[in-house]
């Protein structure tokens, strides 16, 4: 395994999904901050009024981090199962398989057991979307 090209794909996906996070939450600033949802909001996230504390923002890019190693190493695992010769093609079918194992059931689990709106948790699974595939794109440059 490629200990360098996966700790910097991971690095790569904290950013990508930071980006797309941030930009996110000016869409559903309705929703977080809604009196009737403050309880479902964690307490590191959400102390009150106000924008939540450094260490959501920190704990948040560590677990970035984490599952881009996670999918980093997936993808030398599994590359060859993307072949294309176009190669931002084989990294997009890439993003979308990713799509597809962890932001849809998630997605799913989150509609089926939690009382927050359809919304919200259609605006969480585009940034899933927007998220994997971009990383799909950036990992398979990354590994080429």
């Amino acid at each position: 395994m490629e200990g360098r090209r996966v700790f910097f794909a991971a690095i790569v996906y904290a950013a990508i999904a930071q980006l797309v996070l941030t930009t996110g939450t000016l869409f559903t600033i309705g929703y977080l901050s809604d009196p009737a949802f403050f309880l479902f909001w964690n307490n590191m996230m959400s102390q009150g009024a106000g924008p939540a504390g450094a260490e959501f923002y920190f704990i948040g890019m560590a677990i970035a981090f984490a599952v881009g190693v996670i999918f980093a190493a997936a993808y030398e695992l599994v590359k060859n199962n993307f072949k294309s010769r176009n190669k931002p093609v084989s990294g997009a079918k890439f993003g979308l398989f990713l799509f597809f194992v962890s932001s849809v059931p998630a997605f799913l689990i989150a509609f089926m057991f939690f009382t927050l709106p359809l919304g919200l948790l259609l605006t969480w699974l585009l940034e899933g979307l927007l998220i994997n595939v971009a990383f799909g794109l950036a990992v398979e440059r990354i590994f080429r």
